[in-house]
Order: C-alpha cells, then structure tokens, then sequence
C-alpha cells in the first residue's frame, strides 16, 4: 500500500479525485495541517476480506485441538466393522 501526504488545502480542492484514487490503487493519503499529519484516508476492506480473515484465524486456533490422525483413521476399537454388525443381531 503506497502512502502518500497531501497538505489540508490540496485534499479540499482534490478530494473527490483523492478518494477515488484510494480506492482504486488502495492507496493510504496522510492528510497535513501546517506541516503536522492530522488525518489519515484509507482504504476499507472488502467485508469477505475480513470474513476470510476471521475464518482463518479460528481455524489456526482449532488445530492444536484437532487430531489429525483421529479424522483420518478409523478407531482401532471398531476396525471390523462386520463383527461389529453380527454382534448387535
């Protein structure tokens, strides 16, 4: 993301341009007064970014509670599955 700093005069006469060029190149404006940044145009994500995101971290959270080997093999108590249907007749 480029960042970009415009004096508080020059984003009033340009704004409009100013934040369709954020929005387009995702750029992020610092916006000046008197030399000292007093504001700060960005971006706003795409909710399905934030989303995705989110989905992300819950399922690094997950993993250490998962088994992968419990998900991938069945349990050892219920191998013979045919033994296992005889027995409730």
């Amino acid at each position: 993301m480029a960042k970009k700093t415009v004096a508080a005069g020059a984003f009033k006469q340009g704004c409009l341009a100013l934040i369709d060029q954020v929005a387009k190149r995702r750029d992020e404006i610092v916006i000046t007064k008197r030399g000292k940044p007093v504001a700060r145009l960005v971006p706003i994500d795409d909710p399905r970014d934030h989303e995705r995101r989110l989905l992300a971290s819950w399922r690094d959270q997950a993993k250490p509670l998962m088994d992968d080997d419990a998900l991938s093999e069945p349990s050892s108590e219920l191998t013979d599955w045919s033994a296992l249907v005889a027995s409730e007749r």
